[in-house]
């Protein structure tokens, strides 16, 4: 049995170096045996438990089915394009951002996320609830171009690792969501600050998932690996909008809450700001 582990990362403030963490805060069970073509049958799903945080998480056998599509896939996928994106300072996406979060016990959380509205002196940054479930304390958020903002957490949603961040406005643009859900096979981008260097990894929608079994499949697969602390960073169509966000990854691959998923978290507080 494989579990999604998150990509946060912890580091004790009483020291100079970070400790990746492999905490199961979230993980997916693939209900979609088909997927790419597979025969019916072959996403066996492990028993459910709670960890100590009390979120459910389900466990994910990698068949040899899923295996064997996946590594089709990664044979078909190299050299895969990034997004064009506009106006990169240093390489990074501008609207990408560092979270840090201060815990209890002299920890710091560290995340990623994207700022994806803005209004008046405002801004929305979207990242996942497991970045900010254990504060005790502010949280920065620091954008590409050194800006920095103490965020309010205005929305979280433990089931889908979401977890909307209000913040002071920046000067830059927000991150278009887009507008179709991403279809298998799709080239897809997933971003995030890692241990602290920004990176992009491309690769391919392998299937859809859910987060329980009772939920509907509205997260994604994608054949790309997140790092430790990329945990709430943004899965980029081809074309820059939101096709995602990233919530810990699994065998190589990252899992995160599709688009759809991510809209009807935000309706609400996107409709308060228009």
């Amino acid at each position: 049995m494989s579990k999604a582990v998150s990509a946060r990362y912890r580091t004790p403030r009483s020291t100079l170096f970070r400790v990746s963490i492999g905490l199961f805060f979230a993980a997916s069970v693939c209900r979609c045996a088909d997927t790419l073509g597979g025969p019916p049958g072959e996403s066996a799903v492990g028993p459910a438990f709670d960890n100590p945080a009390g979120l459910r998480y389900v466990c994910v056998k990698m068949t040899p089915g899923k295996a064997a599509r996946l590594e089709e896939i990664n044979r078909n996928s190299r050299d895969l394009p990034d997004p064009k994106f506009a106006g990169l300072i240093d390489g990074k996406h501008p609207a990408v951002v560092r979270i840090d979060v201060e815990g209890a016990g002299n920890v710091v959380y560290h995340g990623s996320g994207t700022l994806v509205a803005v209004c008046g002196k405002c801004g929305i940054v979207i990242t996942n609830w497991h970045v900010v479930r254990d504060r005790v304390g502010e949280i920065p958020v620091r954008f590409p171009d050194g800006f920095v903002s103490k965020a309010t957490v205005l929305k979280t949603d433990k089931t889908w690792d979401l977890a909307a961040l209000a913040v002071d406005r920046p000067e830059v643009r927000p991150v278009e969501l887009s507008q179709r859900i991403p279809q298998l096979g799709e080239t897809l981008t997933v971003a995030g600050y890692g241990g602290g260097t920004y990176r992009q990894a491309s690769g391919r929608l392998l299937q859809y998932c859910a987060p329980g079994m009772t939920e509907p499949e509205e997260l994604i697969e994608v054949t790309a690996a997140a790092r430790n602390g990329d945990s709430g960073g943004p899965i980029f169509a081809q074309d820059g909008t939101l096709a995602g966000v990233l919530f810990g990854s699994i065998s190589g691959t990252t899992n995160g809450s599709h688009v759809g998923r991510v809209r009807s978290f935000l309706r609400p507080l996107l409709g308060q700001m228009q």
